[in-house]
């Protein structure tokens, strides 16, 4: 298991909240965060931005607000951003030369690692608030990499 997921996994373990409202089966917030980006003015990190905790909120709307619906919530999110990594990843490793892709390779690896590194703190704090925002911060940092992968895409430097 990927360490974002055991961390992920382990945070929702942790809850001794009983199970509440969970977000609707079939939600697609991916599409929902797509939409978002692009009527933002599409894919970059002024549309990033402001699209930033939109899936959690829109989430969080159907639930009781409880600690164990925000984790759900803020994973929504995270599953979300990971999933326009991974098309942003995809798109690259068919367009650029292998030299390249090898290059964006162990970044990628060596963030996941930073990722996870930054986000571990919210585990040291007792408190329940912290579970949403250990969550919440491997949500926005996965969507500010994928701001740099498409900003790679583009050939930008900065925006």
């Amino acid at each position: 298991m990927p360490p974002r997921a055991v961390l992920v996994a382990a945070l929702a373990l942790t809850l001794t909240l009983p199970a509440s409202a969970a977000p609707a089966a079939g939600n697609d917030y991916t599409a929902f965060l797509e939409a978002c980006i692009a009527a933002a003015g599409g894919p970059g990190r002024s549309a990033a931005t402001t699209c930033f905790g939109q899936v959690t909120q829109s989430c969080l709307v159907a639930t009781d607000l409880t600690t164990r619906d925000m984790v759900d919530c803020a994973g929504e999110e995270l599953t979300a951003w990971d999933d326009l990594m991974a098309a942003a990843l995809t798109r690259l490793r068919i367009a650029e030369p292998q030299a390249r892709i090898e290059v964006i390779e162990r970044a990628q690896e060596r963030w996941a690692l930073w990722r996870d590194a930054r986000c571990a703190i919210y585990a040291t704090f007792e408190g329940s608030l912290f579970r949403p925002l250990a969550v919440r911060c491997l949500a926005d940092t996965t969507a500010d990499r994928v701001v740099d992968l498409w900003q790679i895409e583009r050939g930008l430097v900065g925006e």
